[in-house]
């Protein structure tokens, strides 16, 4: 615990091996938040085969939050093209107040320049408020316009006024340009 009594949490990469070892807390976390949240946190639950599952630079890009030698918060992310993509954000409830969010938020960002990724995008269900704001205080931006539009096409995913549709269900997509994030300083 730390002076405040809140755990003592440490931001570490989240590669295959560490993911394997920690499997039953990953899907423990993912259970309480979709069950908390519902489909306000996302259309699908994962499962073990999507933790484990295999995509460009995932091992090298994600994160997770520790703590008592636990996983209790991941942030999975992969390349998609230029861009490094934020599949999955989840924090154990106990740690939610703690920055743990916004810890591994700013974990990604360097690994996602050193990939060379020109931006990250999250896509985050358009009802969760939540976790809009906490993109946001982080410097994220929503996708607008040409962009969202141009990230729709490529995707091959149908655009709905400002957010696009997975699987019938709305999400904003929301991005932070690495180039300037690179020249702030991050």
């Amino acid at each position: 615990m730390n002076q405040h009594g809140a755990p003592l949490v440490t931001i570490g990469r989240l590669d295959r091996p560490i993911m394997e070892a920690n499997l039953t807390n990953a899907l423990r976390v993912e259970d309480e938040v979709m069950s908390e949240f519902g489909t306000t946190y996302s259309h699908e639950s994962w499962r073990s085969s999507h933790f484990l599952a295999d995509r460009p630079g995932k091992w090298d890009l994600s994160v997770g939050a520790f703590f008592d030698r636990e996983l209790g918060g991941f942030l999975i992310a992969s390349l998609d093209g230029a861009d490094t993509h934020c599949h999955r954000l989840a924090i154990d409830r106990r740690l939610r107040r703690g920055e743990v969010g916004s810890r591994l938020l700013e974990a990604v960002v360097p690994l996602a320049i050193a990939a060379r990724s020109s931006r990250i995008t999250p896509s985050v269900r358009a009802n969760n408020e939540r976790a809009q704001r906490l993109f946001q205080r982080v410097g994220y931006e929503f996708m607008n316009g040409s962009e969202l539009e141009g990230y729709a096409s490529r995707t091959g995913r149908q655009r709905e006024g400002q957010a696009i549709l997975t699987s019938g269900y709305e999400y904003r997509m929301m991005c932070k340009h690495l180039r300037h994030a690179a020249r702030a300083g991050f």
